[in-house]
C-alpha cells in the first residue's frame, strides 16, 4: 500500500494538531515533576532506542520499582550497571507475552553513565538551570550516554519542559520525506548539526500551521502511526 498524497498527509496533520494542543494545554513550561519521575522518564528515553516503546516503558517501570537510581545507597557505577543489567536481562511481561529486552548490556552501561552524570546534582536542578531548551538538549547529549538529540528532545518534551524541540523519529522523518520537507536532511542523522537541519525544516512547517514544532511532530506521529496500521492491515 502506498502512502496517501502529500496534500492528504498535510491535511490530516492540520486537522488533528489542534486536538494535540488542547490535550497538553497552553504548552507553557511546567514545574519539574518529582526526581523519581524524572529518572523514570530519562531511563525510558534511553531504553526506547531501537525497541518498541511499550518495551521501553515496561523496562523503565521495573527499574523504577527497584529504586536503584533514586534513593539507592549503592555508591559506585559498576554496581549500578550490574544491577540494571540483571533487571533488563529478565524477561518482561508484555501484552503479547514475556519478551526479553534486546540490549541489556549496552543500556545498563548507558544508564550507569546517566547515574554518574547526575550523581552530584538533581535532574530537577539541571532542567531548571536554563530557559534555553536547545542548550539543555546539548548538555544532555554531552552528559548522558544513550541520549542522542532525539531522545534528549523527547525527554524534555515528555516532562513538559518545552514543545520547541522536535522528536524526529522514523515516522516523522517518513512524513517529512513524503511531503517534501527532507531537503538538507542527511540520509542518516548521526550528529546534532544534522538533526538541527532537519528540525529547522520541520519548524518552518510548524510555523505555517501556527503551532510549536513539538506539538506538530506529535500530530505527525499520530497520523503516520495510523498510516502504518493501514499498510499492515
Amino acid at each position: 500500500m502506498t502512502l496517501p498524497s502529500s496534500i492528504q498527509l498535510r491535511d490530516a496533520v492540520a486537522q488533528i494538531v489542534p486536538d494535540v494542543q488542547a490535550r497538553i494545554g497552553d504548552g507553557r513550561r511546567q514545574k519539574p515533576v518529582s526526581e523519581r519521575s524524572l529518572w523514570r522518564e530519562m531511563v525510558c528515553c534511553i531504553l526506547s532506542s531501537q525497541v518498541p516503546y511499550s518495551m521501553a516503558v515496561a523496562a523503565a517501570r521495573r527499574i523504577d520499582v527497584d529504586g536503584i537510581l533514586c534513593g539507592s545507597r549503592i555508591a559506585d557505577r559498576g554496581s549500578i550497571e550490574g544491577r540494571i543489567f540483571g533487571i533488563l536481562a529478565t524477561p518482561l511481561d508484555l501484552e503479547n507475552g514475556p519478551r526479553r529486552y534486546r540490549f541489556p548490556r549496552i543500556r545498563a552501561f548507558q544508564i550507569g553513565g546517566a547515574w554518574a552524570a547526575f550523581r552530584d546534582q538533581r535532574i530537577s536542578d539541571f532542567v531548571e538551570s536554563s530557559d534555553d531548551s536547545e542548550h539543555l538538549r546539548l548538555q544532555l547529549v554531552n552528559l548522558v550516554p544513550g541520549l542522542g538529540p532525539k531522545q534528549a528532545s523527547m525527554f524534555l518534551r515528555n516532562i513538559g519542559l518545552t514543545y520547541e524541540l522536535a522528536v524526529l523519529d522514523r515516522h516523522v522523518l517518513r512524513y517529512m520525506s513524503a511531503v517534501g520537507l527532507a531537503n538538507n536532511c542527511p540520509k542518516a542523522i548521526v550528529s546534532l548539526s544534522g538533526y538541527r537541519r532537519c528540525e529547522a525544516n520541520l519548524r518552518v512547517h510548524a510555523d505555517d500551521l501556527g503551532y510549536p514544532v513539538g506539538i506538530v511532530d506529535w500530530a505527525i506521529w499520530i497520523v503516520m502511526k495510523a498510516v502504518v496500521g493501514m499498510e499492515h492491515g
